[in-house]
């Protein structure tokens, strides 16, 4: 079983966020194989949204092993790579074709970070 989190755009989880730091809400699913099950949809309390916090720091309190997301900054990629979290790009904005995608094996790495003047 593995452990995903996919920052989302509403609170039905439907479609990713293309900004993963402002992204206004956190999916996490458990998946162990093709099996995919839901575990709650979070809001962003990060300093982002005016909490505390980075958005890596929040994720990885929810014991994420791995993240879909569509971009990223390179200090969140960072941030996970040394707490040895799977940082995975999604090339679509559904969040079901996405963790389709991740059940079978076909997401790519996300190594290089966005280079715009704000965080994903």
């Amino acid at each position: 079983m593995v452990r995903v989190v996919v920052p989302v755009v509403e609170e039905n989880a439907e479609n990713l966020s293309e900004h993963f730091g402002r992204a206004p809400f956190f999916a996490l699913y458990e998946v162990s194989g093709d099996r995919v099950e839901e575990k709650g949809v979070f809001p962003n309390k990060s300093d982002h949204y005016g909490g505390s916090g980075h958005p890596p720091e929040k994720i990885l309190e929810l014991g994420a092993e791995a993240v879909i997301s569509m971009g990223m900054g390179m200090h969140a990629i960072e941030a996970f790579q040394k707490e040895n979290v799977a940082v995975l790009r999604s090339e679509t904005s559904n969040t079901a074709d996405a963790l389709k995608m991740f059940t079978s094996g076909t997401l790519e790495e996300l190594t290089e970070g966005c280079l715009h003047s704000y965080e994903h």
